[in-house]
């Protein structure tokens, strides 16, 4: 009877086990491969599984004398001592064995070599195979010439412009900028060497904005022309009445323009006096805007001065 019995549980022991393997080769077989920490649950799983047909059966076999429960307890306790224990120091041992034989793999450089030469293989097949599958259409489009003189933003967005820098280049140009030459839109801002390079071939300078050295050349040589003729006119004038006693605190506007001073300039010393109340020396006179050198010389002989401060109030002294 006792081996009966025991035939009995040993034949559940192993129902139980065939239909865990049987499960595991499924999983296998659809690439639901298990790890050592995962198997190690699936055998503890399978454990409990078994202790509760084998307590069912000892339950039945002793007709209730026990409670189902313990049974459980007693021969889940059993099953760990008998099969657990080795089977996980076991499992432990080869896990940790693969781990370093995979670590010596790497650790050879033509092993690396080998395997990243497998993996590029693999990527080059996919890439291929996807390309064949999802043809691109590729569509050429015809190079967008402009001129930053007259460009709106749209055409240097087509062109190939971001946003940032379009903008840049209008906003410069409605500030007064004019570009002359390809290598004025290279001082844009935010324009970066590539991106000048890369679109240095569709840079079109019209010819009413285009630099020409010869033009320059020729209003260079009008504009010292032009300075020349300034400077002739800057002379001062000669005196245009027989200098005389020169009174400079009763002066008036017609004698100093015949003296040789310009009407501004006269001006200039008429309100200079009346600020500081009146030319007390030719030092204060030489101290008045519009007296250079020339004039100074010129008048300096013919000077006269009020002897009567008193009479005299220099704003100066009373601010």
């Amino acid at each position: 009877m006792i081996s009966f019995n025991a035939t009995i549980i040993m034949c559940i022991l192993l129902g139980v086990m065939i239909i865990s393997r049987v499960l595991m080769m499924v999983l296998s077989h659809y690439q639901l491969r298990l790890n050592w920490l995962r198997f190690v649950y699936w055998e503890i799983a399978e454990l409990i599984t078994m202790s509760l047909f084998m307590a069912l059966y000892l339950t039945l076999m002793y007709k209730g004398a026990y409670p189902y429960f313990h049974i459980v307890g007693q021969s889940l306790y059993a099953l760990l001592i008998v099969c657990i224990y080795p089977y996980v120091i076991f499992n432990i041992a080869l896990a940790f064995a693969a781990e370093k034989e995979e670590q010596a793999a790497w650790t050879n450089d033509s092993t690396k070599a080998l395997f990243t030469a497998h993996q590029n293989q693999q990527d080059s097949l996919r890439k291929a195979q996807w390309k064949k599958k999802y043809p691109r259409e590729t569509i050429e489009l015809p190079m967008q010439v402009f001129d930053p003189n007259t460009a709106d933003y749209r055409t240097l967005v087509a062109a190939g412009l971001p946003r940032d820098i379009a903008v840049g280049i209008i906003r410069w140009r409605e500030a007064g900028k004019v570009y002359r030459v390809k290598e004025d839109l290279a001082l844009c801002y935010n324009m970066t060497d590539s991106l000048y390079f890369a679109i240095e071939s569709q840079i079109v300078i019209g010819d009413k904005y285009k630099f020409h050295p010869e033009e320059w050349a020729q209003k260079s040589d009008e504009g010292d022309n032009k300075a020349d003729k300034r400077g002739e006119r800057g002379k001062r004038a000669e005196p245009r009445i027989e200098l005389k006693a020169l009174n400079l605190d009763t002066v008036g506007l017609r004698y100093l323009t015949l003296a040789g001073f310009t009407i501004r300039e006269a001006e200039l010393v008429l309100r200079y006096r009346d600020i500081i109340g009146g030319y007390r020396c030719v030092e204060e006179f030489a101290e008045c805007y519009a007296v250079d050198s020339v004039m100074l010389e010129r008048l300096r002989p013919h000077l006269v001065f009020t002897q009567d401060q008193s009479l005299r109030k220099r704003s100066k002294s009373s601010q």
